[in-house]
């Protein structure tokens, strides 16, 4: 399978059904607007948020200036936060591997009901 966003974007869209929410920015023309360089996806579980940049090294994607200043923003938030977390995502299999800790973490931790 070719990694491409739209791949990437299905595998934290698969998390959905575990009652996570999952704001996918990549097509969302309308929404992105005002949005330059903000993330390619936002993932909100209970206790937590997590900030998700796709950027695949078999493409020639890289980082805007505006994309670089919010990704330094949100590296800070998160290295002083333990609940929001910043990630770049390169590849299929890190996103696999995000998304089933995600999961992991949502399961162990969700509130009761």
């Amino acid at each position: 399978m070719k990694p491409t966003k739209t791949v990437i974007s299905g595998i934290f869209a698969n998390i959905r059904s575990f009652g996570i929410t999952v704001i996918n920015m990549t097509n969302n023309v309308s929404l992105r607007k005002g949005m330059t360089g903000f993330v390619d996806i936002v993932v909100i579980t209970d206790k937590r948020i997590y900030f998700v940049e796709i950027k695949l090294t078999e493409t020639k994607d890289r980082f805007s200036p505006k994309q670089k200043e919010i990704a330094e923003r949100l590296n800070d938030i998160s290295c002083n936060n333990e609940d929001i977390f910043y990630y770049v995502i390169t590849d299929i299999q890190t996103a696999k591997d995000l998304s089933y800790s995600i999961v992991r973490h949502h399961l162990e931790n969700r509130r009761p009901l």
